[in-house]
């Protein structure tokens, strides 16, 4: 991380490497650093015709009015705090730019929320090694270098518990940790799930004295709910602004049917399974599905009694030995999960908000094959297992972070093609794969719509004011669509053609064309 931040701002890219948000995110800082939209109308860098009228919706001339007024490229989704944050830290200090302040901003929440989890199981017996395994999960680690506010919620979550965790009759702590969880929303509005803890916390626990369940119970619950409401609030009340504004509103993958969709999917479950040793390590994640299949086993009889009294207490006490806020935490996830069922698919960051928790039953688990290997085979086996997975998760740790930073030329090299034959204010359309359609409008400083191959005419594009268009694809795809685009438009204009290579060698071809 630290070589990502002393490499970043001589000129080279590195978001290309990362998802479609952080060029999102970015682009959206931009604009705020640079004044071409106010922060309260977010405009994507690249969209698309499913997000304009239909035709036969509006007459031609409102088309073209909201398309000028900007509307066009107005996404109402998150509050823009990160952006904002971003964009401030750019303009006050030197160059390089938003870039390196978005990873320098990054990397801060990312080392107090490795300092939160420390605070959060200094009082459990496997703290070294949980924090160990938060540290250096390489999720965490590229994340939390990443241009995307992701981050930064989850460090709020991870002090929102930390501070509940000791908060018990101190209302400081109380409205501390609520004021934490709002503004982890504003970053992304994902966190108000852990809302719920204030509402959990009225229910009885083992843990309370008879006194303490007696005790003001009235009054425990009116705050509880006043701190519930002051934490939801500021989400709430940004998304209902937005709900108000013109410009495209994403709904459709917070729909029911799409969360049952998902839910009905085989592939999610095989996703989820894959991101438990992404994020836990390859060696805590099949400790901890060694333990729960143990503990199963244990609950129902059918473990051998010869097994059974090797790790009978270890079971029990690994178990057991749960806090309180972790069962909220595993509760809340669980919730969390559900809500975001179709975004885990597509994207990994979403499983951030659950990894701590399983990260610590993870290093219970891996304790646990320590303690046994240490007493089958001595102090040294117990020590070499934690070795090998510590240079194991490092070397892919370092792997990731190292490859965030590789620059790709096509995307360079179309980008400035784009950026020095078309005017500042055109819109062009942008016909590349997924991971590189916004890469190319942002490097490009352009606004871009997607070009959705040959699914929609490309009459349909010129409609809403596309006049140039650029390919950035293998050479037999491009000329498939140079074809394509002929077919339509004999008149298109071909203004520069290069024959490229990516970061990984391969051929490619970038075009640019003018649309009469």
């Amino acid at each position: 991380m630290i070589s990502l931040q002393a490499s970043n701002g001589h000129g080279k890219p590195t978001s290309y490497l990362h998802s479609w948000n952080q060029i999102s995110t970015l682009a959206t800082a931009r604009a705020i650093a640079e004044g071409s939209s106010p922060w309260w109308k977010p405009r994507d860098v690249v969209t698309r015709l499913s997000w304009l009228p239909k035709e036969g919706e509006a007459s031609d001339n409102k088309r073209r009015e909201s398309i000028s007024s900007g509307d066009a490229f107005t996404a109402y989704e998150e509050f823009p705090l990160y952006h904002l944050i971003v964009a401030a830290i750019a303009s006050s200090t030197l160059p390089p730019g938003l870039e390196t302040a978005a990873h320098r901003w990054s990397t801060l929440m990312f080392v107090l929320a490795c300092l939160g989890f420390a605070r959060l199981v200094r009082d459990t017996q496997e703290e070294p090694i949980a924090e160990f395994v938060f540290f250096t999960s390489f999720p965490l680690v590229y994340y939390g270098q990443a241009t995307m506010s992701d981050m930064s919620m989850l460090c709020c979550v991870v002090w929102f518990f930390t501070l509940r965790a000791r908060a018990t009759k101190n209302r400081a702590y109380d409205l501390l940790s609520c004021c934490l969880l709002a503004v982890g929303g504003l970053f992304k509005s994902y966190a108000i799930v852990f809302s719920l803890v204030f509402l959990f916390e009225l229910l009885p626990c083992k843990q309370d004295s008879d006194d303490d369940r007696a005790e003001g119970s009235l009054r425990r619950s009116v705050w509880a709910l006043l701190l519930f409401t002051i934490s939801c609030l500021p989400v709430l009340c940004w998304h209902y602004f937005a709900s108000l504004q013109s410009g495209h509103q994403e709904t459709v993958s917070h729909s029911l049917d799409t969360k049952l969709g998902a839910l009905l999917n085989g592939e999610l479950y095989s996703t989820i399974f894959k991101m438990l040793f992404r994020y836990l390590g390859y060696l805590p994640g099949a400790c901890l599905l060694l333990l729960i299949a143990l503990a199963l086993l244990y609950r129902s009889g059918l473990l051998l009694k010869a097994v059974e009294q090797s790790y009978a207490a270890r079971l029990r006490l690994a178990w057991r030995k749960d806090c309180r806020w972790l069962s909220h935490w595993l509760l809340c996830g669980t919730l969390y999960l559900l809500a975001t069922s179709d975004k885990l698919l597509h994207h990994d960051y979403y499983f951030l908000l659950i990894a701590p928790p399983m990260i610590v039953l993870a290093s219970r688990s891996l304790l646990l094959l320590e303690g046994y290997c240490s007493e089958r085979w001595g102090q040294k086996a117990g020590a070499t297992l934690l070795i090998l997975f510590a240079l194991s998760n490092f070397a892919v740790s370092a792997k990731s972070v190292w490859k965030a930073q590789k620059s790709n030329p096509d995307v360079d090299v179309c980008a400035k093609l784009v950026r020095e034959n078309t005017p500042k204010s055109s819109l062009v359309g942008m016909l590349t794969d997924v991971s590189r359609y916004n890469s190319l409008a942002y490097y490009s400083k352009r606004n871009g719509i997607t070009i959705e191959h040959d699914a929609v005419p490309l009459k349909r594009y010129t409609q809403v004011g596309m006049q140039y268009l650029t390919i950035n694809l293998p050479p037999d795809e491009a000329r498939h669509y140079e074809t394509w685009m002929r077919g339509q438009e004999p008149n298109i204009m071909m203004i520069e053609s290069r024959e490229l290579k990516d970061f990984k060698e391969r051929p490619r071809q970038c075009a640019l064309y003018r649309i009469p």
